[in-house]
């Protein structure tokens, strides 16, 4: 039997030249092999993150700006994609914070659901804020007839809200998303804004392990629809009037939420006495409590609630008041308050010593 013949140089050289072409391919046939080949579904290289960063960060266009100073000095708006969660507990001011954020981009084009009210109450509430009106005598003129009034919130409606959507059904994840679509058609420009009020109502179970759900679809639905999300949720029970945290809302959500917005008034906070509560009567607390968006700047600010319009805007000087009923006159300052209280109370300190004895011998 003969002995295989040893290979000499040019030949090995041609069999590596021969299966390299096989592996690979040349010519049309090479073209066609790398046409058909599957597109990567998970692999995303970092480098694809560097337009989208500085786009957020030239175009502050993009970003849903609440239109209150500290707020956005902040937080630096709500982006795309992005998910933020308003907490507080009941009556203390979550829904009237958006409705402000909604008046101070009055022609943006926002998609409003809310099954907790409806679009007439949203109407009422916003035409409040914009054009100062008391909601009850809003709603005693149209009880009345006023033409006046009817015109006026047809002009609040069609002038100073023209692409607002509000949205009064309860609808589940997969029709919110068609009722986006709906709305950037009929709009032909993406959604600026969408805001929820609130997620317990989302169908669904209301317990834990439902708001759990409810949470992390809604975080899916932030990242899949690319749009700012604000979202109103339950805070835990326990004393009102006082800051909770980031931990402070009902079955949890801070894990999921780029940012947490917390709400309370102090005027509900049963450990201050009756003139400290007084003095809270027109202000509203909000504090960002948690801020994923370096460098996270977190803090509370004090802000100026109209008890008629519920409009909210910066504390100025002299909003803190306390009421008088000494005949002086209706409200006065804290500190001058303070100043009388404690002037009658070393008056009537005086009063009552004993008069002065002379001094006499005893005997």
């Amino acid at each position: 039997m003969a002995l295989p013949r040893l290979l000499d140089d040019d030949s090995i050289d041609a069999a590596i030249e021969a299966a390299q072409t096989t592996s690979h391919g040349t010519g049309a046939g090479a073209e066609e092999e790398s046409a058909s080949a599957p597109e990567w579904r998970f692999v995303r290289h970092l480098n694809s993150a560097v337009d989208p960063l500085v786009d957020a960060l030239q175009n502050t266009e993009g970003r849903l700006m609440w239109g209150i100073r500290d707020l956005d000095l902040m937080m630096r708006g709500v982006g795309n994609g992005d998910l933020c969660f308003v907490t507080g507990r009941a009556h203390s001011g979550k829904t009237q914070l958006v409705m402000q954020a909604i008046c101070n981009n009055a022609h943006g084009r926002f998609i409003l659901f809310t099954p907790d009210e409806m679009a007439e109450l949203v109407l009422m509430k916003l035409a409040a804020i914009m054009r100062g009106l008391n909601p009850e005598h809003v709603e005693q003129a149209i009880k009345a007839g006023d033409s006046d009034m009817i015109e006026l919130l047809r002009t609040v409606a069609a002038d100073d809200f023209p692409n607002l959507v509000v949205i009064d059904d309860g609808l589940d994840f997969n029709d919110m998303r068609k009722a986006v679509m709906e709305c950037e058609a009929y709009w032909e420009a993406p959604t600026q804004g969408i805001f929820i009020d609130y997620l317990e109502l989302i169908p669904g179970d209301a317990d834990h392990d439902g708001v759990t759900w409810k949470v992390q679809e809604l975080k899916r639905f932030a990242k899949g629809t690319k749009r700012p999300v604000i979202c109103l949720h339950q805070g835990k029970r326990g004393e009102r009037g006082q800051a909770k945290g980031m931990d402070g809302m009902r079955y949890g959500g801070e894990n999921e939420a780029t940012y947490v917005v917390e709400v309370f008034r102090k005027c509900q906070d049963e450990t201050l006495d009756a003139y400290e509560r007084e003095a809270e009567q027109n202000s509203i607390t909000v504090g960002v409590v948690k801020n994923k968006r370096p460098p996270s700047k977190t803090g509370y600010v004090d802000l100026h609630i109209a008890s008629e319009t519920g409009a909210i805007r910066p504390m100025q000087e002299g909003d803190r008041f306390v009421r008088i009923d000494d005949g002086a006159g209706p409200t006065a300052s804290r500190a001058e308050h303070n100043a009388a209280a404690l002037q009658a109370l070393k008056d009537e300190v005086a009063a009552s010593q004993p008069a002065e004895v002379p001094d006499r011998p005893m005997f």
